[in-house]
């Protein structure tokens, strides 16, 4: 299956890939036997804010130059995402979650898997959240957190603007391929 739907991208096909909850019932792994073919992969960690708590970047509208679909100032809620461990030449970063820290997942815990200590150990930048890229004629998005597409919150405004511009990059492959490859010139 996996090498029809890779087949089917690299000749224009459309794909868009949901993460989830750091590893959680295997997900990342299972994920990334496949996204490893384009580049991709996802690690097993959980993301937080400097204080410890999901993080709610509010990315100014400038950033939108860059080709970033959360660039309207207002608040993104993001709450149990991972981070890429690698991303491909030629990616566009779509989303982020801000400046933010990286742990390992912990399923022994039941709230967002970590302990969520902020500590000088831990990776600390700025983590892509949603990430896109040409494949042959075609065109992937990775989003590493489901909250978006959440029953609990699938119609809130700022949810339905970000799923609006994974469905618009995804629409015009030319133009994210340029995107994606000028970025490496800037």
């Amino acid at each position: 299956f996996s090498s029809r739907l890779e087949r089917w991208v690299r000749k224009g096909g459309k794909l868009l890939v949901i993460a989830d909850h750091t590893d959680l019932y295997d997900s990342a792994q299972n994920l990334n036997s496949f996204l490893a073919k384009f580049g991709y992969q996802i690690g097993t960690d959980a993301v937080y804010d400097r204080s410890g708590m999901p993080n709610v970047p509010a990315t100014p509208i400038s950033m939108s130059i860059l080709g970033r679909i959360d660039a309207d100032g207002s608040p993104l809620p993001w709450q149990t995402g991972s981070s890429f461990a690698s991303l491909p030449l030629g990616v566009l970063p779509l989303a982020s979650y801000g400046p933010s820290f990286s742990e390992e997942g912990d399923y022994s815990r039941e709230n967002r898997f970590g302990p969520f200590f902020p500590r000088p150990s831990l990776r600390f930048g700025e983590h892509t959240a949603v990430a896109a890229t040409t494949i042959g004629k075609g065109a992937m998005v990775v989003v590493l957190d489901s909250t978006p597409w959440s029953n609990f919150s699938l119609f809130k405004d700022v949810y339905t603007k970000l799923f609006r511009g994974v469905i618009h990059t995804l629409s015009l492959p030319d133009n994210l391929r340029f995107a994606g490859w000028g970025g490496l010139g800037l």
